[in-house]
């Protein structure tokens, strides 16, 4: 009677830990990506108001470390002359996503085309 007992409570804490580890992997996958600064040189940027260029696969983090191959991967840049401060909105994968006056952050879009949650701010230099 007491084996079966134990059976069951090894069982329910088994059944407990694997919802638990499903949902916390679940979560990771869902969170949303660290945001990374990038520093462009202005050299790069000589466009004109609704110009669209591909920059190059290059740029650092404001800690000065490489940035990421992926976020920087076939960036492609929307300028407005409204732009107060020399920001851009710049997404990757090449699909431009309303562009507005005054937003100064990057967007990683996914492979199916989904947003990232959150900005990697541009500072052009």
């Amino acid at each position: 009677m007491e084996l079966q007992r134990l059976k069951k409570i090894v069982t329910a804490a088994l059944i407990t830990w694997s919802f638990l580890a499903v949902g916390l992997s679940a979560a990771w996958s869902l969170r949303t990506p660290a945001v990374q600064t990038l520093r462009i040189p202005t050299e790069s940027l000589y466009l004109e108001v609704g110009d669209t260029v591909h920059l190059p696969v290059e740029g650092t983090t404001v800690d000065g470390s490489p940035a990421s191959a992926k976020a920087l991967e076939q960036l492609e840049l929307c300028w407005h002359a409204d732009f107060d401060d020399g920001a851009a909105v710049i997404h990757a994968t090449g699909a431009l996503h309303a562009c507005r006056p005054g937003l100064g952050n990057v967007w990683v879009e996914s492979r199916d085309g989904r947003l990232s949650a959150r900005p990697i701010t541009v500072y052009i230099q």
